[in-house]
């Protein structure tokens, strides 16, 4: 405890001696772990964002024109068991027109019901932690081998852009966290050695004035 109170008295009296260093030190620190912060704050922020992105993305599944309607929960069935898949919903030609009149605020078949050329597809979701381009890409491959698929659609460009884009935050990211944190361990090591020092000018003029 004594000793405590001695480095106490002796950190106040250094402050009063410098307290332009001392100043300077403890704002370039305070500013060092401010901007860390900031930097944990922001990436924790992407990071959700990002996983909300990945959460909210889907696959078509695009279904064959002579598989018959009967045929069809067979082959969801099978996409279903697929690895990864969480989600399955058919989307039938009636399904796909009222989809198209919800997105452009008129019917384009009206008059064509019939002759309704849209097609049969299934819209598939995927777990939580599971999307990635690699994975959607094993899984394309997988569904095409079914019978009955006629085409795979996902945003494929899309997700390797945004990949690749957290991949180069990432990396600038833990390479900024470093040199923050090399600066933080330089400056306060720095600040250590000169206290010392001035510890140790201390105890010689004290020897000296008792010699």
């Amino acid at each position: 405890m004594t000793r405590f109170v001695q480095v106490l008295k002796d950190t106040s009296r250094n402050i009063g001696r410098y307290p332009g260093t001392a100043l300077g030190s403890i704002l370039s620190l305070t500013f060092l772990f401010l901007l860390f912060d900031l930097f944990w704050i922001s990436s924790s922020t992407f990071d959700n964002w990002y996983d909300g992105l990945l959460d909210e993305m889907q696959m078509e599944v695009f279904v064959d024109t002579p598989v018959e309607e009967i045929d069809i929960p067979a082959l969801q069935q099978k996409i279903g068991e697929v690895e990864g898949v969480s989600d399955i919903e058919y989307i039938s030609k009636e399904k796909a027109r009222e989809i198209l009149t919800d997105m452009l605020g008129i019917d384009l078949l009206v008059g064509y019901d019939t002759l309704n050329p849209l097609p049969r597809s299934f819209v598939l979701g995927f777990s939580s932690g599971f999307v990635s381009s690699e994975n959607l890409s094993a899984v394309a491959s997988e569904v095409k081998r079914f019978s009955g698929v006629l085409e795979v659609s996902y945003a494929r460009r899309w997700l390797e852009k945004l990949e690749q884009t957290r991949s180069i935050i990432t990396n600038v990211g833990m390479a900024l966290g470093l040199f923050i944190l090399l600066t933080a361990l330089i400056s306060s090591v720095n600040n250590m050695r000169l206290m010392t020092r001035t510890r140790a000018v201390g105890f010689r003029q004290m020897r000296l004035l008792g010699a």
